[in-house]
């Protein structure tokens, strides 16, 4: 199985090998190679298949795809690199998770690195009161077996359209 064709806005500049192996070397942690494969050819950027229908009638909308690396309006880096190194030094997504999507609240689609399996990380439902490791099983949902199974799940219509 491939992932089938999508159609981004926004997208950052193209990838090299190189890149991704000073990406993963920053980070500390590889990247699963179908999330490699893929950010090689697309690096971030909007879907127009964005929404992700989970269990119950949850619907999940994947707002950007996180870059490897950004700089936005001359600010900060924003990109995978950043967001993982920002998160795990925070203990606020487990080190095993690399985060490669937002959602317009800023909750995280993070890929494990072990499973390659796709998770859910809502920020918005952090209890204070709990241990990192307690909010990172309270704050996740599982989506998917793999990036492929993910990115091919994606549709164009959320909850609300017909």
């Amino acid at each position: 199985m491939m992932i089938q064709p999508n159609t981004y806005s926004g997208s950052s500049y193209p990838l090299s090998e190189r890149d991704v192996a000073a990406a993963e070397s920053k980070m500390g942690i590889a990247l699963p190679e179908q999330l490699k494969s893929f950010t090689l050819h697309q690096n971030g950027g909007r879907p127009k298949r964005r929404y992700w229908h989970g269990d119950g009638g949850l619907v999940f909308w994947v707002d950007t795809l996180i870059p490897i690396e950004a700089t936005v309006n001359n600010q900060a880096p924003n990109g995978m690199v950043t967001t993982y190194l920002n998160t795990t030094s925070q203990d606020i997504l487990p080190k095993t998770v690399i985060p490669f999507a937002r959602d317009p609240g800023g909750n995280f689609f993070c890929i494990d690195a072990d499973a390659e399996s796709i998770w859910y990380y809502a920020m918005d439902v952090w209890d204070d009161a709990l241990s990192p490791t307690e909010n990172h099983k309270k704050c996740r949902d599982f989506l998917a077996d793999s990036f492929e199974v993910f990115m091919n799940g994606l549709s164009e219509k959320g909850e609300d359209d017909d």
